[in-house]
């Protein structure tokens, strides 16, 4: 492991900021490197991903740097579960798309976190802080109520975007702050 790592420092000495496209399991995961760490932007793959109970597994490292941030367009949408390694301490914007751009039959139900990861954890399949302080991401395959946890105080920019599953959301007393483009969904109440 020390190999892939001291290489990728070796080459941004050398180069500076670099990006790449490494392909596994027919996916391609597009990715910068920066001072060492890789800040995922793009997964993409030509035909359906078959993995075990059709989950897509973010990797904890790419072009031998730690995955730190996970941010825009992600193109499988045939996943219905999406799991975020330790390594990352960042989710900017995640939305799970189709190869026609956006797409309104998303099957995505489902967001796991690493339990090792110091910076976010899953609640009934939905993406917070570690804290539980914010409410980062509904799965935008997500179907009918979804209910915040008690003692969240803040919504993500972004949290529901394209969530056109989703019915109703439960918000506890303790919300503070709505982020922008937050219920961009089909919630009635």
């Amino acid at each position: 492991i020390k190999k892939p790592m001291m290489f990728c420092v070796a080459t941004m000495v050398a180069t500076g900021v670099w990006a790449d496209v490494e392909f596994s399991d027919n996916i391609a995961w597009s990715y910068n490197i920066v001072r060492g760490k890789a800040f995922l932007y793009g997964i993409s793959s030509p035909a359906p991903v078959t993995s075990a109970n059709d989950t897509l597994r973010i990797p904890s490292t790419l072009g031998g740097c730690p995955v730190v941030e996970i941010e825009g367009g992600m193109s499988p949408d045939w996943n219905t579960e999406l799991v975020i390694p330790a390594s990352v301490t960042s989710v900017r914007h995640l939305s799970i798309q189709n190869a026609g751009y956006y797409s309104y039959t998303n099957r995505l139900q489902r967001i796991t976190v690493d339990s090792g990861n110091a910076y976010y954890k899953s609640i009934d399949g939905c993406l917070y802080t570690k804290d539980g302080k914010t409410f980062v991401r509904c799965p935008q395959g997500r179907l009918g109520k979804v209910t915040i946890a008690s003692g969240v105080q803040y919504i993500a920019d972004h949290a529901f975007y394209d969530c056109f599953g989703v019915t109703e959301v439960q918000l506890p007393n303790s919300v503070i702050s709505i982020g922008r483009s937050s219920f961009n969904c089909n919630c009635t109440s």
